[in-house]
């Protein structure tokens, strides 16, 4: 897919893959831009796991329409139009991009935001409790700056192993 994409799912859902851009986390950079070279044997190096292309998802199930922006960047133009009730916002990496928080909300008007990706992968998450956040992702100044450009938005911090209802 080189530009949105449409899948009619069963029972009346469907997902939209909508092009995208990797977050910028490591020193202003996406890490492993390209493409996963075919034929590779495990165990690989880090760097052997690119990216490939990156898309934003909206999922349409029960008349209520998700989107998750699993990275912090996105392409402006591909969300015009992509109004949804719940948003899946991706935290690590926001502050390197120009404004993400802003231009995302403006432009899908969502009335849940979801942040999501605390962790930094360094260690298993416990059993119970919060997903616990990097010193690195400005969680709260992220949560403010989402409650000031989108003041009608619930925001929901997701516990760990507790599913969302919605």
């Amino acid at each position: 897919c080189r530009e949105k994409c449409r899948l009619e799912l069963p029972g009346g859902a469907c997902a939209t893959m909508i092009p995208s851009l990797h977050g910028l986390v490591v020193f202003g950079r996406a890490p492993y831009p390209g493409e996963v070279e075919p034929g590779q044997k495990p165990p690989l190096r880090a760097s052997d796991y690119r990216h490939g292309r990156v898309f934003a998802i909206r999922l349409v199930i029960g008349g209520i329409s998700f989107l998750h922006v699993g990275t912090a960047n996105l392409i402006d133009d591909e969300l015009e139009g992509e109004a949804c009730d719940v948003l899946f916002c991706c935290m690590p990496g926001w502050k390197a991009v120009p404004d993400f928080h802003k231009r995302v909300l403006s432009r899908v008007r969502p009335k849940i935001v979801v942040p999501f990706h605390f962790d930094d992968f360094s260690a298993p998450l416990p059993e119970g409790g919060r997903t616990p956040s990097t010193s690195r992702s400005g969680e709260e100044e992220f949560l403010e700056r989402v409650a000031a450009e989108a003041p009608g938005a619930q925001i929901v911090r997701p516990d760990l192993y507790r599913p969302l209802m919605f």
